[in-house]
Parts: structure tokens; sequence; C-alpha cells
């Protein structure tokens, strides 16, 4: 005698919730993939007509005439993509008092200094291994938006931003998260004046 399994309600409509929640997962996945072509495309475009005029201004300004290129050409797909990128870099320099200061960090066995500048500029250093700075340096425009840092460097490329969830820890430590998932922990070594920013001293 054949017999048939029923479910109550409350399974059957859970099992439903999980059916729709797989097919969202996977229409979000299929439509971001064909975003992130759109915004691919996009980003040569505006490279070749970046190419076709002489690059005015330093890196802010350079990034922010291409995000205007990106967003001119954009379609909706590739806007949604880019959207929290692009927020990010039209309110550069947008900067938080706890990190502008002198800090350091190690990565890759060498320990590094990061001067994080009122000006929204960065400089950054290894040490030699008696723990002096080298003539090495890397500069750049450093900004907080939406809890991550974003960093543009001088030389090298203007987009993506390189942008890295930040983790405080207490007033003289936190963690930059890479999006490759590298974690680097960030001390304090000394505060920099600031306006408008009492705890680091008269500006």
């Amino acid at each position: 005698m054949e017999t048939k399994t029923r479910f109550s309600l409350p399974v059957r409509l859970l099992l439903l919730a999980v059916v729709v929640s797989i097919v969202a997962a996977v229409v979000w996945l299929i439509l971001y993939g064909i975003g992130t072509k759109q915004l691919g495309n996009d980003i040569e475009a505006c490279k070749i007509q970046r190419r076709s005029f002489h690059a005015l201004g330093g890196v802010l300004v350079q990034t922010k005439d291409f995000v205007e290129c990106l967003d001119r050409r954009a379609g909706l797909l590739a806007w949604a993509v880019s959207r929290q990128d692009h927020l990010a870099i039209k309110a550069m320099p947008s900067l938080a008092c706890r990190y502008i200061g002198i800090w350091q960090s190690s990565r890759n066995g060498k320990i590094y200094d990061y001067w994080l500048n009122a000006d929204a500029t960065f400089t950054v250093a290894p040490e030699s291994a008696s723990g002096q700075p080298t003539d090495e340096r890397y500069t750049g425009i450093w900004s907080v938006y939406g809890e991550k840092m974003s960093w543009l460097p001088d030389s090298g490329r203007i987009y993506p931003p390189d942008r890295n969830s930040i983790r405080n820890l207490d007033d003289s430590h936190f963690l930059l998260v890479e999006e490759d998932g590298i974690i680097n922990l960030f001390s304090l070594k000394q505060r920099l004046p600031a306006k408008g920013c009492p705890q680091n001293g008269p500006g």
C-alpha cells in the first residue's frame, strides 16, 4: 500500500523559504557577474579615453575624473557593482581623528612606518634592520569611509581603489583586513596634530 509523506505547514514554509533563498542567491550571482563584466568593459573604455588626454592634477583628481567617466557609462548592474567604491572615492578626503598619526605594522617579515597625515596624504617607509627608516618611500592619499580605509598611491593603479575593512581594537591598535583575507595589525607610535582633533594636540 502506497503512502504519501505529508509535511506540516511550518515545514513546508521552511522548505519554500530555503528554495527561494537558493534561487535568489543564484540570480544574484548571475546579475553580479553580468555587472562585473559591464564594469570591466567601462574601465577599458575609460582607460582609452584617459590616454587620449593629458592627465592633469594629482592622483585624487585623476581618480575622481576616472570615476565620473565610469558613472557616465554605467548601466544599472555596473552601477550596483561599483557603487560603494565610487561613494568612497567621491567622499575623499574623509578622515577620522583616531587614525591621524604615525603607525607601525609588519608584513612579510618587514616592519613599516605609516604616516597618516591630517592633510589626507600618507607616507609608508620600511625600517632597516637597525630599526631606522630607510630611503624607500611610498606616498599617496588615504581616507576612511564606510568602516573601510582607502589607499590611493601616487604611482600605480588609480582604479579600483584599495579598500581595507577596519577592526578597531583600542585607541592605539587597529586591524586592516585586505581583500585576500590578510590581516595586518597597526600599532600607534605617535599622534599627529590635526585641526578639529583635540586629542591629537594643537593643529
